[in-house]
């Protein structure tokens, strides 16, 4: 995107999304990230859940659909750590 549509684009930050620990490529994927975006990459992965593919469907957002499903916690964490950093 950078190099093709706005030049001027920069990253804030890195969001590793769809993890699944028991897929070795997950695991290869993370591990190039934070070689290549180390000071970019949030610590907080979201973990790949039906109930993130199912909320939209019932026109709710995840938090509001399945407060308790992984990517519910996994999203409610990004943004606890985005509001910590941005205090820095």
């Amino acid at each position: 995107v950078k190099k093709r549509l706005n030049p001027e684009l920069r990253f804030s930050m890195v969001v590793p999304t769809m993890f699944d620990k028991r897929i070795r490529l997950s695991g290869e994927v993370l591990e190039l990230l934070k070689k290549r975006y180390p000071k970019l990459l949030t610590k907080t992965v979201i973990r790949r859940n039906v109930r993130i593919a199912e909320s939209p469907a019932f026109g709710k957002s995840i938090i509001d659909f399945k407060p308790n499903a992984h990517g519910a916690e996994d999203y409610m964490s990004l943004a606890r750590e985005i509001m910590k950093n941005r205090r820095k």
